[in-house]
């Protein structure tokens, strides 16, 4: 877990690695990374960053961006991340904030085109399918807190936009998360946790549910 610019006491986070960074290496810093990171950005940063800049290095779930204003504006900021990944917190919020943020699973980086469905033409049905990889959880309720909106509003969001429930369309991402996954080598009781199954034969059962082979590990690996 990387903090850039952040003064004052750092709250703990549990199974998390903490260092300071300067603010001009926070790019290099995460795309360097080979586990999660989480940046946060405290006033230093947010004056010397680029948030538009952030995207190409700071993808979530690997980098999760947080913006700390304390002397700076919590209005100005609002509107100096607006169109980025970057979600700003108030000071005394961070230690949830970093609770959360180190939950969500590391899962491979996978484009959109590689698992949504159709009907992603539309701003806002691109905004609601780019929260997906960086869930905590791969749920309705999660996901519909994230958007900003009721369970029931995304469900009809998500049969307007992609004429599918919002279950089938988590499940398309996750399918695409397993296959990769699988692809890459990882052994079978590896794969579960990072779509949110307690264990292989649960994630076998969704499998086979839906009548689709669960997918083998790559030849070799």
């Amino acid at each position: 877990m990387l903090f850039a610019g952040l003064t004052g006491e750092l709250p703990p986070c549990q199974g998390a690695q903490v260092c300071i960074i300067p603010v001009g290496e926070i790019a290099e810093a995460s795309a360097a990374s080979r586990r999660g990171t989480v940046l946060v950005l405290g006033d230093e940063a947010i004056a010397a960053v680029d948030p538009m800049r952030l995207p190409q290095a700071a993808r979530p779930p690997r980098c999760i961006v947080l913006a700390v204003p304390g002397r700076v504006q919590r209005r100005f900021v609002v509107e100096w991340v607006r169109g980025t990944p970057v979600r700003v917190v108030r000071p005394g919020e961070v230690g949830r904030a970093l609770q959360h943020a180190v939950r969500v699973p590391v899962r491979p980086e996978i484009p959109m085109c590689g698992w949504a469905p159709p009907g992603t033409g539309d701003a806002e049905a691109r905004r609601l399918l780019e929260l997906v990889p960086g869930l905590a959880e791969l749920t309705v309720a999660c996901w519909a807190r994230e958007a900003g909106m009721g369970a029931r509003t995304l469900l009809v969001r998500c049969r307007t936009y992609f004429g599918l429930p919002a279950k089938q369309v988590l499940w398309l991402y996750k399918d695409a998360v397993v296959a990769r996954e699988r692809r890459a080598g990882l052994k079978a009781e590896e794969v579960p946790a990072s779509v949110g199954y307690a264990n292989e034969a649960n994630l076998r059962t969704a499998y086979r549910n839906r009548g689709i082979p669960y997918p083998r590990r790559s030849a070799g690996r």
